[in-house]
């Protein structure tokens, strides 16, 4: 313990304010000067009118009725319902810009948060979470979005109000301010009391949202599993504990601004009820009129009604911080793959791929996933990594387009070092087919033409006839027109791999990579695509994952990788006789040849 203090001491131990709130929103505000001018000149009309509505409802009764005057009733009716028409339309007016302009702060947030995820590597995914990244893009986004509203709904209501509504009670008359300061001292203290409580469960709330979605997407990704294992029971109950988790939360949420408003208003309430009693006091000894009780009682109102907003604005604000500080570490997540600050120019694009001394490793991880990998794919010949279940198959090949950054080593593109070009350069002349390959929402169309808008309706077809995916796709009478579902879901495991296949065969590519491709169909199917491609582009460099020996079949070069080290090399005859681990592959998987 001594070591403990001794290191602590002479620091300062103060926890550093959180600015995110304005390090958020400030660079978007900035864009709005003009619509805040124009909104802060509309908020002065309204409070300006409703401050001089009590003093004539005041006149009215000491002016006007006392005296049985009806023209000075009239009149100042009259002018009355002018201040309160302009009143009606400047705030009305108020709230439609602070709405365009916390809208418009909304989209540019989740604009520049999706900016920013786009250029995320694999490791700044995994250390986020799909989950919370959803959460951050929708649900923070909202609550920054009801906080620049609500600001700019109070921003110089609420302040006016209760400056503006002071002056006036104690002009009108002195001797009841000590009911309008208690007032406000009880109304202040009661809101600062209750969103104190708030706040930290506000952080607690937003966690409980990210728990409970990361929770639900496993749960709907693998459904079938869960069936198959006969375990909706205890996946219900883990469900079931993180929603009850966030419910408590939120109920604790709820109850506390549930006595919020309630305590504003007995505040409120007792306050004028006091203004009253000692008003008719003052009233019966002749120290002063009805209609300055009744101007008086206005004017507290106005004040705790400004004290009520700004309350209001406070309850938000908790949320609205916490909600910053999450969208804040994306923002201000550094990409840990980035473009050279001087790229070099890509040159012919042949498709060769040449990997020396490659190690990667996760950040904070001690035991790299892979290790020492040396590779050469010249222009025009296939490439067959073949391992099982975690040997890092997909990690190496996805080294290949910068998805990760290999931890030392290089991995070079036509003869030039991935880190030294755009990402955008590398992959003009490259195409990826993911493991599980994911479809867009839209049309088959639009999701062939995703690499190459340009491509002809001959190309798409082409494509599809080397994925051997043309014949269940012309079958139906809607052709590439057809609909597609949320990632696919439409289509079979099998008819989503020849889809992404052809996707990637008319983006024209000199490199392609396939991670594992296929694994849902069966080996006269993959047999036949694999002679279509050959035969249709010979020039086509290959990379390819696999844990089938089939999947080999007419490669130029099997690698063997276990454990993300390379175990052998060679063709198929090549590693039968000299590759242990191979001949028991081939064994295991006799039967399938």
């Amino acid at each position: 313990m001594g070591s403990i203090v001794g290191r602590t001491r002479g620091v300062n131990m103060t926890k550093p304010k959180d600015r995110s709130l304005r390090t958020v929103l400030l660079p978007h505000l900035r864009r709005y000067r003009l619509s805040l001018s124009v909104l802060l000149i509309l908020q002065l009309t309204s409070v300006i009118t409703m401050l001089l509505l009590p003093n004539l409802n005041g006149r009215i009764v000491d002016e006007g009725i006392a005296n049985a005057d009806v023209d000075a009733i009239v009149a100042l009716g009259i002018t009355m319902l002018g201040l309160a028409g302009l009143n009606l339309l400047a705030s009305v007016s108020a709230t439609i810009v602070g709405s365009r302009i916390s809208t418009g702060i909304g989209r540019a947030i989740r604009n520049d948060t999706y900016a920013r995820v786009q250029d995320f590597s694999d490791s700044d995914l995994r250390r986020f979470g799909v989950p919370s990244l959803i959460t951050r893009s929708t649900n923070d986004t909202n609550q920054l979005q009801v906080a620049v509203f609500m600001t700019m709904t109070v921003l110089a209501t609420a302040p006016l109000l209760v400056a503006g509504g002071t002056v006036f009670a104690l002009s009108a008359n002195i001797q009841l301010a000590p009911l309008v300061v208690l007032s406000a001292l009880c109304l202040t203290a009661t809101v600062v009391l209750i969103v104190r409580k708030l706040i930290p469960n506000y952080a607690i709330l937003q966690t409980s949202i990210d728990r409970v979605g990361r929770v639900l997407r496993e749960q709907l990704t693998g459904i079938a599993v869960i069936r198959s294992f006969g375990r909706e029971g205890l996946e219900t109950d883990r469900f079931d504990r993180m929603n009850t988790n966030l419910t408590a939360t939120a109920r604790r949420i709820g109850s506390l601004q549930a006595v919020l408003l309630p305590s504003i208003l007995v505040i409120s309430n007792f306050g004028a009820a006091a203004v009253i009693g000692v008003g008719a006091i003052l009233v019966g000894n002749g120290s002063m009129e009805v209609g300055e009780i009744i101007a008086f009682v206005g004017y507290l109102t106005q004040i705790l009604a400004g004290l009520s907003l700004g309350a209001a604005m406070v309850a938000v604000l908790p949320r609205a911080q916490v909600s910053a500080r999450r969208i804040r570490e994306v923002l201000e997540t550094i990409p840990s793959v980035q473009d050279p600050a001087a790229p070099r120019e890509p040159g012919s694009r042949r498709g060769s791929v040449e990997l020396r001394g490659v190690e990667f490793r996760h950040p904070g991880a001690h035991k790299p996933i892979i290790a020492g990998v040396d590779m050469v794919c010249g222009p025009g010949t296939t490439t067959v990594i073949l391992g099982g279940t975690g040997d890092g198959k997909s990690t190496l090949l996805g080294l290949i387009p910068r998805f990760s950054d290999v931890t030392s080593g290089q991995v070079l593109v036509d003869g030039i070092d991935i880190r030294e070009r755009r990402r955008d350069d590398l992959y003009l002349g490259m195409s990826y087919v993911a493991q599980v390959p994911v479809l867009l929402s839209g049309t088959l169309e639009s999701n062939l033409r995703l690499g190459r808008p340009e491509a002809s309706d001959a190309d798409l077809r082409t494509a599809l006839e080397i994925a051997c995916a043309d014949d269940f796709v012309f079958r139906h009478e809607l052709g590439t027109n057809q609909e597609v579902q949320h990632s696919g879901k439409n289509f079979s495991g099998g008819q989503r791999q020849r889809l992404a296949l052809a996707q990637a065969i008319v983006a024209d590519p000199r490199l392609l990579l396939l991670d594992d491709p296929f694994s849902a169909l069966d080996p006269e199917t993959e047999s036949n695509i694999k002679h279509r491609l050959r035969q249709a582009l010979p020039g086509l460099t290959v990379v390819m994952t696999a844990q089938r020996v089939s999947s080999t079949v007419g490669a130029d070069t099997i690698i063997v990788l276990t454990d993300g080290r390379i175990e052998a090399r060679g063709t198929h005859d090549e590693l039968a006789r000299n590759s242990p681990t191979y001949r028991e592959i081939l064994e295991s998987q006799a039967a399938l040849l």
